[in-house]
């Protein structure tokens, strides 16, 4: 997953794209994220992130934030998924340190 994100002075999400080469739950995950990530900031995102990773450990609820969300709760069942639902977020998450880092 390549992912490239804009950041307003204020640390917010105003530009984001994903290329994703990830199985169906990732490319779910990065569709949503991308759906819904304009004027979030960076720290929530990670927020988010942690949120989606408890949830599928069964160690709390889906973030309501976005309802869309919920659809990825079944795969709680399948360890192995984890991972490619949390790679879009890891990626934004990692491609924003890179910015911040090169500044």
């Amino acid at each position: 997953m390549q992912a490239d994100v804009m950041t307003d002075a204020s640390g917010h999400i105003c530009g984001l794209a994903l290329r994703a080469n990830a199985c169906a739950l990732g490319q779910a995950s990065a569709a949503i994220l991308r759906q819904n990530a304009d004027g979030l900031s960076l720290s929530m995102l990670n927020d988010l992130r942690d949120g989606i990773a408890q949830a599928l450990r069964r160690e709390g609820a889906m973030p309501a934030i976005w309802p869309e969300l919920d659809l990825l709760s079944a795969a709680s069942d399948y360890p192995s998924r984890h991972a490619a639902i949390l790679l879009p977020y890891d990626a934004v998450l990692a491609a924003a340190q890179n910015i911040k880092e090169k500044s």
